[in-house]
């Protein structure tokens, strides 16, 4: 879609999902307000099912401040989802989607405005380093973003997080693409769209732990690798192929020493051996197949991505 000139005083949407941040939330608004004073702004807090007192938090801000706006979803949809359930409710010509734990900093958020200001459709904020981070995340999140790169055919920044601006037209077709299993750090990308990144140093966590637990990151990471790319099909036709080409030079070598040599062929643990690894080639592509007809199905439902169960702040 084309760009159009930002407005002379344009409303800058910030997006925050929010999953058990009932301490966080109060300072991390109360920074965002401060950060963006001289913009007219809103902030959508998107409750993600939460269990502690997130939602009666969102409340209080609001009476607070008006410009703060809730959605409580009806359960726990995921990171991904409640961001895109508070990119439907925007209504700003730039919208920013960041964390609420407070490890995304809001004193960038003038930044990455002045970058959409300049021409950017997209603002993508890149994590350079992180307070505590371990080596084996760091390392394994450097993996998946080459891997992910890789299959995509497009390149994503490693520490591309969901921290980032979006003009409205690039909102526009996010919202339209997205589709039932969304992966942002993928999708945006692959657009294509005009992308300035701003570099930054993510800090601790200011209050509570982190939903993302091991399985919810495995998780993400087959979304984004499973769904922009058929490689790992194509990967699986060749695994086949190449552990077939074995099979057949074994079984040739069997023939030949019966016909020429007239005796039997010793070791039969190795042909059990050989039968248990094709078996497991079978399977592992089975799997791979299942996975992207499940995926297939889950589209055809046609489901809703998110629920909203209660609102705080009126629609226009």
């Amino acid at each position: 879609m084309p760009e159009t000139a930002p407005h002379p005083h344009p409303l800058i949407s910030v997006v925050l999902p929010a999953h058990d941040e009932e301490a966080a939330l109060p300072g991390l608004i109360e920074e965002v307000l401060a950060a963006l004073s001289g913009h007219a702004v809103e902030v959508i807090v998107v409750d993600d099912g939460s269990a502690d007192g997130t939602w009666d938090a969102v409340r209080r801000l609001h009476a607070l401040h008006p410009e703060v706006r809730g959605l409580r979803l009806s359960r726990n949809f995921g990171h991904q989802a409640a961001i895109l359930a508070g990119l439907a409710a925007a209504r700003g010509d730039a919208v920013v989607m960041m964390d609420s734990d407070g490890q995304h900093p809001a004193a960038l958020l003038p930044m990455l405005v002045e970058r959409w200001r300049e021409g950017a459709s997209v603002v993508q904020a890149v994590r350079t380093e992180t307070d505590g981070e371990g080596a084996f995340k760091r390392l394994t999140s450097r993996w998946f973003y080459a891997l992910l790169s890789t299959l995509a055919g497009v390149r994503i920044p490693p520490g591309s997080a969901d921290f980032r601006l979006l003009s409205r037209p690039a909102l526009e077709e996010v919202l339209a693409g997205a589709g039932p299993m969304p992966f942002l750090r993928g999708l945006i990308p692959w657009l294509g769209l005009p992308t300035a990144a701003v570099p930054f140093r993510a800090a601790r966590r200011a209050a509570g732990r982190s939903s993302y637990s091991l399985r919810r990151m495995v998780r993400l990471s087959l979304d984004g690798i499973l769904g922009f790319s058929v490689v790992p099909l194509r990967l699986a036709i060749a695994l086949g192929i190449f552990v077939s080409g074995l099979s057949f030079l074994y079984l040739a070598y069997v023939v030949g020493i019966r016909l020429f040599s007239g005796r039997a062929v010793a070791g039969w643990a190795s042909m059990a051996g050989l039968l248990s690894l094709l078996g497991g080639m079978q399977l592992f592509t089975l799997g791979v197949l299942g996975e992207y007809l499940g995926r297939l199905f889950l589209a055809s439902s046609n489901r809703p991505r998110f629920v909203i169960r209660e609102r705080v702040g009126a629609d226009p």
